[in-house]
Order: C-alpha cells, then sequence, then structure tokens
C-alpha cells in the first residue's frame, strides 16, 4: 500500500522491503495512480535498491496473477557474488521518505525554477522513483498521450539522449533536466521524440522522479498560472531544440552522408538511401583518449569516423592500427551478425565519429521505396552467415 514504511537495513529487510517483478500465464494489470499495467511490470524498485523507505503507491491486482518478489537481501546477496555491479549505485539521489525531499529539490531544474513550494509539493504527490538499464527506452516515438494521465520526468541521476524525428540525436539530458512536458500538459497526443538511457563507458542506471499525470492536471487546475508558466517555459525549450536539430540535420546531411556513400557495403545503395540513414545517426563528439566502445559490449551498430583519429585495441590493449576520416567499425554488428564487440575504439586525439545502429538500417529499408535494399540486406545477412 502506498506509504507502506520500509526498513532500510538490509539484513532486516521486512517483507514490503521488495520490488515487485509480474508474469502471468494469461493476463496481469494492476492500477497504479490510474494507470493500468501489464505483465511483465516491475513496481517499487527505489525500495529495492533503498533510495525510498515509503512505498509511493498502491497496487491493486485487476484479474488474477502471478507476482514474484526481491528482497533487499536477495539484491546483497547478488552483489556479494558479482560485486562489479555495485558501482551503479553511486551518485543516485535518495529521499528520507515521502516526496518532502524531492519536492524541495525540483526548483532546481530547468522547468521549474519559480514554481512555488506549495505548488511543487503537489506536483509530487504519488510520484515515483524509476530506473532505466542503459539503452532502455523510457519512452518512445509516437507512444499514446492520454491527457491528464501521461508522466513527467526528472533525471534525478545517470544520463539519458532524446532523439528527435527521423532518429535524428537531439541532446544529451543531464541531472536536473525534465523531460515529457508536452504530454503532461496535453499539448500533444503522442509522444514526439524518443528519450532511453544512455549507453557508454561507466554509466550505470538512468534513475528518475516519474511526476504522475493526475497530480500535475490536478494542481494546474487549481493555480491555472502554474499551467501557463509551465506551457511558456516547455514552448521556449521546445524552439531551442527544434532549432538545434535543424542545425544538426543540415550538418548531417552536407558532412556525414557523403562519408557514408563512399563505404564499400553503402556505395550500392540508392542515394537516398543513404541520406536517409546518415539523418538519423548518432554523432559522438570525443576527446583524446575517449571511448566509443570497447571489447564485450553489446553491439548493434557501426561506426564511421567522420573527422579526426582513432586507434583500434585488442582485448589486451594492444594497437591495431590508427585511422582517420572515413574508416569504418563494425559492419557485422549493423547487420545483426555479432552481438558482442571483439575490439576497443579509442579517439587519438578529438574526432567526431557517427553510429549507424540496426535499428536505423531497418527501419529506412522497411519503406517501399528501398523495397531492393530490404532484399539485398537480407541475402547478404544470410550469405555472411552460411560463411
Amino acid at each position: 500500500d502506498s506509504g507502506d514504511p520500509v526498513d532500510g537495513a538490509v539484513r532486516a529487510a521486512p517483507r514490503r522491503a521488495r520490488a515487485a517483478l509480474a508474469w502471468t500465464r494469461e493476463e496481469f494489470a494492476s492500477a497504479i495512480g490510474g494507470d493500468v499495467r501489464s505483465a511483465p511490470a516491475i513496481f517499487d524498485e527505489s525500495l529495492l535498491l533503498g533510495t525510498q523507505s515509503r512505498s509511493p503507491m498502491t497496487v491493486r491486482a485487476l484479474s488474477t496473477c502471478v507476482m514474484y518478489s526481491l528482497r533487499r537481501s536477495d539484491l546483497a546477496k547478488g552483489l556479494a557474488l558479482h560485486p562489479q555491479p555495485a558501482g551503479i549505485s553511486s551518485g543516485w539521489f535518495r529521499s528520507a521518505q515521502d516526496n518532502v525531499a524531492l519536492a524541495k529539490w525540483l526548483p532546481q531544474t530547468d522547468l521549474l525554477k519559480g514554481v512555488t513550494e506549495e505548488q511543487l509539493q503537489a506536483m509530487s504527490f504519488g510520484s515515483r522513483q524509476v530506473f532505466f538499464a542503459p539503452g532502455e527506452s523510457v519512452y518512445r516515438r509516437g507512444d499514446p498521450c492520454v491527457p491528464g494521465k501521461s508522466s513527467l520526468f526528472v533525471v534525478l541521476s545517470g544520463q539519458a539522449e532524446m532523439e528527435g524525428d527521423a532518429g535524428v540525436f537531439a541532446r544529451t539530458l543531464v541531472v536536473g533536466e525534465v523531460f515529457g512536458a508536452a504530454a503532461a500538459l496535453g499539448e500533444v497526443t503522442t509522444r514526439t521524440r524518443t528519450v532511453r538511457a544512455q549507453t557508454g563507458e561507466g554509466l550505470g542506471l538512468l534513475q528518475c522522479a516519474e511526476l504522475v499525470g493526475p497530480t500535475i492536471e490536478e494542481a494546474c487546475r487549481r493555480c491555472p498560472k502554474l499551467r501557463d508558466h509551465l506551457r511558456c517555459v516547455h514552448e521556449r525549450r521546445e524552439a531551442e531544440i527544434e532549432e538545434m536539430l535543424n542545425e544538426k540535420r543540415v550538418w548531417l546531411q552536407e558532412n556525414l552522408a557523403p562519408v557514408v556513400s563512399r563505404l564499400s557495403l553503402f556505395s550500392k545503395f540508392p542515394v537516398g538511401f543513404v541520406r536517409a540513414v546518415s539523418k538519423r545517426a548518432r554523432v559522438h563528439n570525443l576527446e583524446e583518449g575517449g571511448i566509443a566502445f570497447s571489447v564485450g559490449d553489446q553491439a548493434d551498430s557501426m561506426f564511421v569516423v567522420v573527422s579526426g583519429e582513432v586507434d583500434l585495441l585488442t582485448k589486451r590493449a594492444e594497437h591495431i592500427g590508427t585511422f582517420g576520416a572515413g574508416a569504418s567499425f563494425g559492419e557485422a554488428a549493423m547487420l545483426r551478425l555479432l552481438t558482442l564487440r571483439t575490439t576497443t575504439l579509442q579517439a587519438r586525439a578529438t574526432c567526431v565519429v557517427a553510429e549507424i545502429t540496426s535499428e536505423v538500417v531497418q527501419t529506412v529499408s522497411s519503406e517501399p521505396e528501398f523495397a531492393a535494399v530490404k532484399l539485398f540486406i537480407q541475402r547478404l545477412q544470410r550469405e555472411r552467415k552460411e560463411q
């Protein structure tokens, strides 16, 4: 139940100190602040991880379901056997109880500066902490929004990345930044961008505060000026992001597309396909020594050097070679023939590399005008797997 206390001690963790992971043979659904969740669903990760001491929600079964609980003691045993993941907890925002600490912290965020303490406490009522693994989506472009119910998110720790239309990387979201305001304010019927936990060396879980739609709607109903303030700040931020996205689209069109078109694989494809893929690429600006990917990382993309130089290293950090603009790495991963990186790519000096994911290639090749490209890629995948 909402407000249930939780003992923070690992050894004396009571039965309520748990996160519920739900599976079912047929269907599972629970009502959380007006939301209905189906299997698989996770609740109260913050209790399991110790960042909150009270449950912020009540969960009721709407049909016969099976739920499994994980206690803090279970997590402690796992970390004792595998100590490396313990580092993911560094820097987490910890709220002693309820949402008092969160309401006091929110004025530091870009969207909520100037909002009164009373309004912040009203918006924070019923909020919950949610966690996302590297690469996991908070929401995706096109996800439906419900006026008065869709949530707004605040980054508490970790980093997230935002993608605009056509999959163009928009910006990195850091601690204190707010996203999802348009949906929470009822301005849109679907999510206009994709937000996911950022991947990369040293990055752990993304921790967010989820301010639920009903409480935001009620706070705005009580104080119409609050809605006007949030809308004004949100529209200003949106204009800034859209201007940045337009600049990035032009840059990708003028700088990346010509490089990609000269790659062995992409030289076989129509110009329109190459441009469409290039517009969806993720651009990484690396300083000297920066890592694009490391041995053992999950792999589903290829990297293209746009400017500068990079070093390719073995798993023993032995130098394989130095490569400049036009070099590419990870074609097999992009074609989904490999799932793990077998080398490390490191910036020799300041450089720009572009990442083209298998998802982007699959999405673009699924467009009717590129049907021939899709067939070619499928045939190439079969041939490579047979080798």
